[in-house]
Order: C-alpha cells, then structure tokens, then sequence
C-alpha cells in the first residue's frame, strides 16, 4: 500500500494524505477521519525516512557537494566556490526554510569518503540528503541513495534496472543539440566544443554537441576543459591561434569566462572574428556584463525538484528543461 492508493481510495490528494500521516492541523476532520479508516483498514506504515522527514527531529537536510579537483588545477571555482553550487545551495536552503528544516553542508574531497557518510543517516544527525556534482555512475553513491532518502543532482539510473533512486537531472543533451545547431544556423561550421569532466553533464552535452554536427556533416572538434575557466583559458589560447574556429561551444559558463578572456587577449573580438556560447545561465556572468549566449537550465527548479523529491511520495525522477538565451556574444559568421 502507498500513499498513491490511499489518496485514490479515499478520492483525495497525496499531498492530503501525507498532511493526514503527519498530523498536520489544515485537514478537515471529515477528510482526516476517511483517510485514516483507509490506512487503519489496510495497515499501511509510513516509509522511516518519509515520517521522519515530517517531523521536528532531526530538522537538518544534508547538502553533499562534490570538490574533486582531478586536474590538480589551482582554480578556486570548483567545489564550494563555483559560482553554480553557490546558486544551487542558496535556493535549497531558502526552500528548506518552508519545510521547516536547515542545511548542513559537507564538502566531499574523495570519493572513498562516500562510505564514512552513512552514520550520518543512521545516528539520524539528518534526515535526509542531496548529492551534487558527483562524478557519474559512481557505485557507493548509488548504494547509499538506495538506503535512504537521498536526491541525486545530474546522476543517471545504473545498468541495472534499478528505478529507485531520486533523481534530478538537465536535459543537457537536447541542450548541447540546440546549442550547436544555433551556431550552425548562424552559419558556423568551424566549432569547438571545450567539454566538461566526467559529469553525467558534460557527457550528455557533449553528446548533443555530436549529434548536431553530424547531422550537418560537420567534423566534431573536442577538448576536455573540466569545467573550468583557467583550463578553458589556456585551451583558447594554444588551439584559437592555430586552428582559427568561427565559434567556441564552452559546456559551461565558467569555461566561457576563460574562453572570453584567452580570446580578448589575443586581439579576438567577440562575436565578430569569434562567438562564444556557454551553459547554465549563470548569474555571475550577469553581474560583469559579459552578455554570453548561453543556455539556461534553472537552478531555482533543479533546487525546488530536489527538495520536492525528499519531502513528498511522487514520481522519483525529475528533468528541467534547457532553453535557449540569445545574448550579444554570437553573431552570423563573416563571409
């Protein structure tokens, strides 16, 4: 029994039966009374983690953010710095606040750390946790999110059929698509595409890319920049001046940050000897008045799915949509 059944039997809402299982006061007494006769009748038990997210105590969701840095780069955007986890951790914990729960935030430095997490959910310091910027298809943190009540941010269902896991994810593939035949349409053919790490993310993106430049016939230019700006920089820096592409797909905003600044200081002007796209639609990138074409996938509802997931019984995966921002950093190719 779940609490979809309930609400269908009793002709409610699961939003209804889940204020009922937790006791809330804004249920009419009538409404109460036949949801409860239901769960009585059929004995149906509460999911552990599910009450105990109702609940007063604990009343702390944990906020695991991945700072890998593989690159032994000396960047400090990655890991808490990044502008984007600064986005994302500030929307979770504002929508936490209506649920009545706070943030503990924990930075994961190496993977193998994964499995000291547990004790976390079993001492019940939280009651709950989203992981993010995690490395894909890694198997402990699949474990752990089968366990508990965990969401997991730009993660992909394993090998295994296994459809229990909370999800929340981009469409960063039809992204990465749309992205590159925009520059195409402009009438770009010479593109390079400066991808991601090894993030479900980057992986998808780069694959949208793919698709888009063989479906033009195009020849696919691909260099890893791992999401970050000072390996993006000096990507530009060594293949602009050789290679001379009409326009640069970075996987993300922070890349084209670097992009931008390799390009101005080669005497590029952008967009009119080279365009530039980025991902992601970051704010950052609004406050310097960089005005970058870039693609926007919302962080305030990549944010909201995630909290909705934990604390509400629906559908397990969850995917935000890319949409295209026109800005002033592409333009047609000159003939």
């Amino acid at each position: 029994m779940t609490t979809k059944q309930i609400a269908e039997l009793a002709n409610v809402s699961r939003s209804t039966v889940s204020r009922v299982i937790n006791n809330y006061e804004n249920v009419p007494i009538e409404t109460k009374k036949k949801v409860q006769k239901i769960i009585d009748e059929y004995g149906y038990t509460p999911n552990y983690f599910a009450r105990t997210l109702a609940g007063k105590n604990p009343n702390i969701i944990g906020i695991f953010l991945a700072d890998i840095n593989t690159t032994f780069s000396s960047n400090d955007w990655i890991g808490i710095n990044s502008p984007y986890n600064m986005e994302l951790i500030s929307v979770i914990v504002n929508l936490l606040k209506s649920y009545n729960h706070v943030a503990l935030v924990n930075i994961i430095t190496d993977i193998k750390e994964l499995k000291n997490l547990e004790h976390y959910f079993l001492k019940r310091i939280v009651a709950g946790g989203i992981f993010a910027g995690f490395p894909y298809n890694i198997s402990e943190l699949e474990e752990l999110a089968r366990k508990y009540n965990i969401v997991l941010i730009d993660q992909m269902i394993s090998n295994d059929g296994n459809d229990n896991l909370k999800l929340v994810n981009s469409d960063n593939n039809s992204g990465g698509y749309i992205a590159t035949k925009y520059l195409i349409d402009k009438g770009h053919t010479n593109i390079l595409h400066i991808a991601g790490d090894n993030r479900l993310s980057s992986i998808q993106r780069e694959r949208g890319y793919k698709t888009a430049m063989k479906e033009f016939n195009l020849e696919p230019n691909i260099i890893y920049g791992m999401y970050r700006e000072d390996i993006a920089y000096k990507i530009t820096k060594n293949y602009v001046p050789i290679h001379k592409p009409s326009a640069i797909f970075a996987g993300n905003d922070i890349m084209a940050i670097g992009v931008i600044k390799a390009l101005k200081e080669l005497m590029f002007r952008i967009p009119e000897d080279i365009s530039v796209m980025g991902f992601d639609n970051l704010n950052l990138t609004k406050w310097f008045n960089l005005d970058i074409t870039t693609m926007s996938v919302s962080i305030k509802d990549i944010g909201e799915n995630s909290v909705k997931l934990l604390f509400e019984e629906k559908d397990n995966y969850s995917i935000c949509r890319a949409n295209l921002i026109e800005r002033s950093s592409v333009a047609e190719k000159m003939k």
